[in-house]
Parts: C-alpha cells; structure tokens; sequence
C-alpha cells in the first residue's frame, strides 16, 4: 500500500525522486545509471555538508576572535594583566 511509503526529509536530503521511492517501495528493479545518478548525488551531498561545515566552523572562529578582542579591551580597562 502507498500508505507504506513513508516520505521523510532524510530521504529527500539523499536527493531521492518521488518515482525512485515508489518503485523501491513496490519492488522495481534498479538499473546501473540509477546508481551512478545515487553515487552521484551521494557525493555532491556529502561535499555540500564539508562545505556547510567549514563555513561554520570559520564563523565561530571569528566570533571567538572578536570575543577575545572584546575580553582584552575589558582587561585593559580594569588593569589586570
């Protein structure tokens, strides 16, 4: 039954067509370029998430970087060193 197929935003993350969800969940064969096309979109996936990554990471550098300024500028106006 359709109400089987369960739609979920994971499976549309994996770049999954409505059509390829259907025929696996009625059983339908998988042909080669449908893996290459799986891999494919596996790939751009997992590069996407690297890329998401390093921007985070580089965002949270920089606002450490001006935290740290800013407990500097506290520190010379108090006097502790």
């Amino acid at each position: 039954m359709i109400s089987h197929l369960a739609i979920s935003s994971e499976n549309m993350q994996h770049n999954e067509t409505l059509g390829q969800l259907f025929r696996r969940a009625v059983g339908g064969d998988d042909d080669g370029d449908d893996k290459e096309k799986e891999e494919e979109a596996e790939r751009e996936r997992l590069e996407a998430i690297r890329e998401a990554e390093e921007r985070r990471k580089e965002k949270h550098r920089k606002m450490e970087e001006e935290r740290e300024k800013m407990r500097q500028e506290i520190r010379d106006k108090v006097g502790y060193f």
